[in-house]
């Protein structure tokens, strides 16, 4: 006799699954503002930047300057 149970697959919950969602909107100064401190900050998903802000968690900013570099030679 075939075991009629079905197999459910694919990966396991979480435990704590992320189902609360904040949307805002951004004026076009405002978006190249938030832009230029995403690029500066090296990060790359924009929601783990916006979560390390609000949430005061530390992150870097990492610059180049080339007159320092050109100095320095």
């Amino acid at each position: 006799m075939m075991n009629n149970k079905k197999s459910k697959g694919g990966r396991n919950p979480k435990l704590d699954p992320a189902t609360n969602r904040h949307f805002v909107n951004f004026s076009s100064e405002e978006d190249m503002r938030f832009l230029r401190m995403f690029d500066r900050s090296g990060m790359t998903s924009k929601f783990a930047f916006i979560k390390a802000r609000i949430f005061g968690e530390p992150f870097h900013v990492l610059t180049f300057d080339k007159s320092h570099h050109e100095y320095y030679k």
